[in-house]
């Protein structure tokens, strides 16, 4: 079953409840407090990176750098990185680190069960409020994907970049979305067409 990206109007939305949410009710811990440019940034991140919500709520600062994240090492050894949009670094690096080097993630989020769980609940909230349904978190990971094959980026590369084990399991979820596929199959209906092109002016 295809995985359903968001919308361009869906992520207006989302980032439009993102900054009117009232955020701390009952938090007292300043390291857990997060703000409303914290969550847009986290929400923005999660949209460009990529990451599964544990691994975007543990990120380090050292894993920015030259205006790209680290995502992960492959096994080869070779790091992989994606690059982020210029107003997504700038809003990270005004990002007010938490224990001196976590962006999203407090005192009480230490561990990546908790702060992925957090992160869910804030998001969550976000796109109810945003009139969204089935707005898991997720989705963003998804509309990272969607919009790189959309983009024509081979599968392979997406495959490495999502830090699938197999391209087969990119395959499944994204195969709906390859644009070079779509284009082949338009090209071929096209084709058919001339031959029906032909055979009515010969008739005629």
């Amino acid at each position: 079953m295809p995985k359903e990206p968001f919308t361009a109007h869906e992520l207006s939305a989302i980032l439009r409840a993102a900054a009117k949410l009232n955020l701390n009710n009952g938090v007292h811990d300043s390291d857990d407090r997060v703000t409303n440019d914290d969550l847009i940034t986290f929400i923005l991140f999660l949209r460009y990176s990529g990451l599964r919500i544990m691994d975007a709520a543990m990120t380090t600062i050292d894993r920015i750098n030259a205006g790209r994240v680290h995502i992960y090492t492959q096994k080869t050894g070779q790091p992989v990185y994606v690059p982020l949009p210029p107003f997504l670094v700038e809003r990270l690096k005004a990002v007010r680190l938490r224990h001196g080097k976590y962006l999203f993630t407090g005192t009480r989020s230490v561990r990546g069960e908790t702060a992925a769980e957090l992160w869910r609940t804030k998001t969550g909230r976000t796109t109810a409020v945003a009139g969204i349904v089935g707005g898991n978190p997720h989705r963003f990971r998804h509309t990272f994907a969607v919009e790189l094959l959309l983009q024509g980026v081979p599968m392979e590369n997406v495959s490495i970049l999502l830090g699938h084990s197999s391209i087969r399991i990119t395959e499944m979820h994204y195969s709906a979305w390859v644009k070079s596929r779509q284009d082949a199959v338009e090209e071929q209906v096209s084709r058919t067409w001339r031959t029906h092109e032909t055979v009515a002016s010969e008739s005629t």
